[in-house]
């Protein structure tokens, strides 16, 4: 079923939204939370249910060396407050903020420690 020709009270009975919010989210996809794009995923077969990175994503940043977790937050608009917040709560996530953060990913490497892994002292390029 595509989101296109889905009507208002499919999308509903499928998110558990009200229908003129699909409408709205159309307008403007910076209004989907991320928990709703998982569960509508789920209902329309587009996610097994196997990953859900992004709930770790504040916690990898979190354990970054100083240098490269202050590189980060600048790229993805992030300070250590709005981290704090992100750890707490994956679904508080901005859309534009994840953006610049892939934007930020697909252009640099970025090197971590392998303590927080595996307690070792040796630096390794690791993907986020």
């Amino acid at each position: 079923m595509a989101f296109d020709s889905m009507s208002k009270a499919d999308f509903a009975r499928l998110t558990g939204l009200d229908g003129n919010s699909k409408y709205r989210r159309e307008l403007n996809p910076d209004l989907w939370k991320p928990t709703e794009i998982y569960a509508f995923a789920i209902q329309v077969g587009l996610w097994d249910g196997g990953a859900k990175r992004l709930d770790s994503l504040a916690d990898l940043i979190e354990h970054l060396p100083e240098f490269e977790r202050k590189i980060i937050l600048k790229a993805g608009l992030l300070t250590k407050d709005k981290l704090q917040i992100r750890r707490q709560d994956s679904n508080s996530w901005l859309p534009q903020e994840l953006e610049k953060l892939a934007a930020w990913h697909r252009q640099n490497a970025i090197h971590v420690s392998r303590t927080f892994a595996t307690g070792s002292a040796k630096t390794t390029k690791r993907q986020l």
